[in-house]
């Protein structure tokens, strides 16, 4: 079976390749039968070697690729067109003792590449993993959904008012709400909700949320709020 994470979202990506990882550590031989390859120098040939290579006293080995696919999308002539023409009829073949993960740090075309042409492979699995943009309504929602079930995972809540000012100070990188949320669950000792003056006390606002402030007080005309 092969995997295609790709989009901005580092931390939702790294999460589920963390725990692909973690099923091939469940039998202690996990190191000898993962390999992680650089996407933009490997070259074809060497990959499938790679995927065609037995694991070593288990039944699974692991490949990972960081961001060869995405070249597909920038060059799909010449080279890089014959190149992905032969990824693509390699791929329903490989062999059922390898897991392929191609992990791509953006967001991959729907409409040309090597999506329109592995999307229908019976051992494919396609995840895209886009950044969250909070100045849309239905993503904003969402992004409040998942900082309330990650608050819940660390073992306590957070009230509204404190999602609210944690997404204004920190915006959408899910890593650093992540670390933050850690830090004010710590802070509300783990026994109760986190409140929206804990995160005033221990969130610094992200230098761009600042930035925007500045423009809004000379916007208007406010030297004080400015300075």
């Amino acid at each position: 079976m092969f995997y295609i994470f790709h989009g901005e979202d580092e931390f939702s990506r790294s999460e589920d390749l963390a725990r692909l990882k973690s099923k091939m550590m469940e039998n202690g031989t996990g190191e000898l039968n993962t390999t992680v390859y650089d996407g933009r120098s490997v070259a074809l040939g060497e990959l499938i070697n790679a995927c065609n290579t037995l694991p070593f006293f288990t039944s699974r080995r692991l490949i990972i690729v960081n961001d060869m696919l995405q070249r597909y999308d920038r060059r799909n002539t010449g080279a890089a067109a014959e190149e992905m023409s032969s990824l693509v009829a390699y791929l329903p073949k490989l062999p059922e003792t390898t897991r392929l993960v191609f992990d791509e740090s953006v967001e991959l075309s729907d409409d040309r590449g090597i999506l329109p042409a592995v999307r229908g492979l019976p051992n494919a699995y396609i995840k895209a993993f886009p950044l969250l943009n909070r100045n849309n309504p239905e993503d904003a929602r969402r992004l409040n959904q998942w900082i309330s079930a990650r608050a819940r995972l660390k073992g306590t809540g957070i009230e509204p008012a404190a999602i609210s000012r944690l997404v204004e100070y920190v915006g959408n990188d899910l890593r650093r709400l992540d670390t933050e949320l850690e830090k004010l669950a710590g802070h509300a000792a783990y026994s109760r909700q986190i409140r929206v003056e804990d995160v005033l006390t221990l969130v610094s606002p992200d230098p761009e949320t600042r930035v925007y402030e500045l423009l809004d007080a000379v916007g208007l005309r406010s030297r004080s709020a400015a300075l």
